[in-house]
């Protein structure tokens, strides 16, 4: 379920006084931002509850996560940065699984995963197999989050490519590379995972390393135009 709360327009709940303009819907206070939040929490839990009249809430996964770190009005600490970039705070989302009947109870996961996991997790989870003529770019995490099988390393490549950002980054087990505009940044996430460290100067083999693949990455892209409509 694509809940809006708490995307923008930041319309508070039960405030019915407010009138949502285009001047001012992308304004709020973490006060506002927080009464939306409850709302989706109130929303998981109407779920829940549903699940468990019907007697199925130990055979259903849930699965609670984000396309995209908190807005402004959010705190992403101890990440760096939000929404709209490739830092941490942009990229890194809560991914929360509850199945009863697979999962093990209160347990975690350090396996590096990307929305496009769930899509291969959820047909696993059903039964299904992806189609032969649509590969999935995601990763099953099934075999992983109930242990049988290691966690693996990964390698994933993200690019924002809009006037006045541009950013193209990867992840490859620990390191991250971040070109930043026209900035070349390297980060161990397993030590640093704030970002405050540019380790670019010390290990330059690795920022060639990353910088080859991310150029291999992007000659796959589909490079034709793409049109947006906007209502």
């Amino acid at each position: 379920m694509p809940h809006l709360a708490v995307h923008f327009p930041f319309h508070v709940p039960d405030d019915p006084a407010q009138v949502l303009t285009k001047e001012n819907h992308n304004k709020g206070t973490r006060r506002d931002y927080i009464k939306m939040l409850e709302r989706v929490d109130l929303g998981v839990g109407q779920m829940l509850t549903a699940l468990e009249k019907t007697g199925n809430i130990d055979n259903t996964l849930f699965i609670l996560s984000s396309d995209n770190g908190g807005y402004y009005l959010s705190d992403n600490s101890p990440f760096f940065h939000h929404k709209s970039t490739l830092w941490e705070g942009g990229v890194r989302v809560p991914c929360l699984m509850r199945w009863p009947d697979r999962l093990p109870k209160g347990t975690t996961s350090n396996q590096v995963g990307i929305t496009m996991d769930l899509t291969a997790t959820i047909l696993n989870a059903a039964g299904l197999k992806p189609s032969k003529d649509i590969p999935l770019d995601g990763f099953d995490l099934l075999p992983i989050v109930t242990g049988k099988q290691k966690e693996i390393d990964r390698t994933l490549f993200w690019r924002i490519d809009r006037e006045g950002r541009k950013q193209k980054s990867v992840r490859d087990g620990k390191w991250k590379y971040l070109k930043d505009d026209m900035i070349e940044l390297l980060f161990d996430l397993d030590q640093d995972v704030a970002q405050r460290h540019n380790l670019n100067y010390r290990h330059p083999e690795v920022v060639a390393r990353l910088r080859n693949s991310l150029a291999a990455w992007e000659a796959e892209m589909d490079k034709s135009e793409r049109e947006f409509l906007v209502k």
